[in-house]
């Protein structure tokens, strides 16, 4: 039977959207054992054009692809007017992509989302990036025995196929690290780190949640400029920004974000670590509340 492509136009329909990935991930035992299900709400959100701040300089668009009477997949095509400003570029994006295991379904999405893209005046696609390379980026290709942590992506390994067989090609690579402490010399990292500081008369200090919102202007302005070179990295506007921070502060502990100041007391770098709470969320099933 044909393939038909349907473009999301409300709300009812931009919820199953989301929520079509239960269908790829809950019906392999496999998958399931590891898949983590999205929060249905903050999805809702990402994709809400009037919501989301990131659409101030982009424009959105969403495809369900429909066969036999079922929905089959999932695809969102994304024109980010800021990036190209930002690269010279003429590039559109595709992320948001879920699909049984069917290269004929793949195509049509793609093929929904380039003709989308190309009507932009755009030549080139670039993904997944759902919906910004300051959001989840990159598809699983290793590590498919392990769950994925908080912000992580997981996929099935055949998506991998539908997208080469499509035509794509890999841009870039991306790499996520295990850290297991008990292979770290903790004490000998603590000598280097003091001899340092005190050489370049630097000073630790953990985030004053009193004072969030200026420690929020700190690590965007450190943010913004440590990315600058990176490979398709497009500074994060003050609204961006202060949306995502808004979304994470209820998971932020001071003790686990620090800044470093120089002798003239200006931050110069700070690091940020979140609790993994996908190990509670893969039992909410997309529903926190």
């Amino acid at each position: 039977m044909a393939i038909e492509i349907r473009q999301v136009r409300n709300k009812k329909e931009r919820k199953q959207f989301i929520t079509f990935a239960w269908q790829i991930y809950r019906n392999d035992p496999e998958l399931n054992k590891y898949w983590v299900p999205p929060v249905i709400d903050d999805y809702m959100k990402t994709l809400d054009t009037e919501v989301f701040p990131l659409y101030d300089h982009a424009s959105l668009a969403l495809f369900t692809a429909w066969k036999d009477g079922s929905m089959v997949g999932t695809i969102a095509a994304i024109e980010n007017r800021r990036h190209n400003q930002v690269h010279s570029d003429k590039v559109g994006f595709w992320g948001f992509f879920e699909c049984v295991n069917d290269q004929k379904v793949a195509n049509a999405l793609f093929d929904a989302a380039a003709k989308w893209l190309k009507g932009k005046g755009l030549n080139a696609m670039r993904g997944p990036v759902s919906p910004s390379m300051n959001d989840q980026c990159g598809m699983l290709t290793k590590g498919y025995d392990s769950p994925p942590v908080f912000l992580m992506l997981y996929n099935p390994p055949y998506y991998n196929d539908l997208v080469l067989n499509y035509g794509h090609h890999i841009g870039q690579e991306l790499l996520a690290w295990y850290i297991d402490q008990k292979l770290i010399d903790i004490s000998r990292l603590r000598r280097i780190a003091e001899h340092v500081k005190k050489k370049e008369g630097l000073t630790v200090r953990i985030m004053n949640m009193k004072d969030f919102d200026r420690e929020i202007e700190r690590i965007h302005d450190i943010y913004n400029k440590a990315w600058e070179k990176n490979w398709g990295f497009v500074p994060m506007t003050d609204k961006e920004f202060h949306f995502l921070a808004k979304s994470l502060k209820p998971l932020a502990n001071p003790h686990y974000i620090y800044f470093v100041e120089d002798r003239n007391k200006r931050t110069v770098g700070f690091s940020l670590s979140l609790p993994d709470v996908n190990q509670a969320l893969k039992h909410v099933n997309g529903n926190p509340f």
